[in-house]
């Protein structure tokens, strides 16, 4: 129980932590030490504001998700999966300023996929392996 408290603290942090572009892309304000020069595109233009979009869509997944891990859902790994998508998606234009969230993305593009493998597994295989 443990364990599964502290990977969705992770996954709601990490999404919670694309607000920060939100606000930034969106020239809302310069959060922290990131300034609107460290991000691309452009804060407040057309694609700037899109982007903005996909942060907030990020957010929204990985929050989701680690509802998802608390409540033991088994639908979770598939929103995290669609979360690391439109999250790298986001970050990857400004992939200097974001490799840390890069990174976070490729754990949890691991996890996902290693717990969609354990549910897909059959039923009888999954017993057995349990006894």
């Amino acid at each position: 129980m443990i364990g599964r408290r502290a990977g969705a603290a992770a996954l709601a942090g990490h999404g919670l932590m694309h607000l920060v572009g939100v606000v930034l892309l969106w020239r809302l304000g310069e959060p922290g030490w990131l300034r609107f020069a460290d991000v691309s595109p452009t804060p407040g233009s057309p694609a700037g504001l899109a982007v903005g979009v996909l942060c907030l869509v990020a957010a929204a997944a990985f929050v989701a998700a680690a509802a998802g891990v608390l409540l033991d859902r088994d639908w979770w790994h598939r929103v995290l999966l669609g979360a690391v998508v439109v999250s790298c998606g986001a970050l990857l234009p400004s992939a200097s300023s974001a490799a840390a969230g890069l990174v976070v993305d490729w754990i949890a593009l691991v996890v996902a996929i290693m717990a969609g493998a354990r549910v897909a597994r059959p039923a009888a295989a999954r017993d057995q392996s349990s006894a």
